[in-house]
């Protein structure tokens, strides 16, 4: 039981880190998002491999992956258009 509520708790903290990768990865304005996002969704990555560990066939488990692989598209297209467009 120990186990499935650290799991839990994991799954909680990196849903929310990659929501907050997700809002704020497209902010490149000087390299900015390297700063406030990026260190916000390696922490979440590894609560995510934490949960997984503990608990992998949680339905959290996809969503806090797929929350941190949108915010990681979302910021390599926002970086690739501020290039083409500056």
């Amino acid at each position: 039981m120990e186990g499935k509520s650290n799991a839990k708790l994991y799954y909680l903290f990196s849903i929310i880190c990659g929501t907050w990768f997700l809002i704020t990865g497209w902010f490149w304005a000087y390299f900015a998002s390297l700063i406030i996002s990026y260190p916000v969704a390696l922490i979440g990555i590894f609560l995510w491999s934490r949960g997984r560990k503990l608990n992998p066939g949680s339905r959290a488990n996809p969503i806090a992956l797929w929350l941190h692989v949108a915010g990681l598209a979302v910021s390599l297209i926002a970086l690739i258009a501020l290039f083409i467009y500056n």
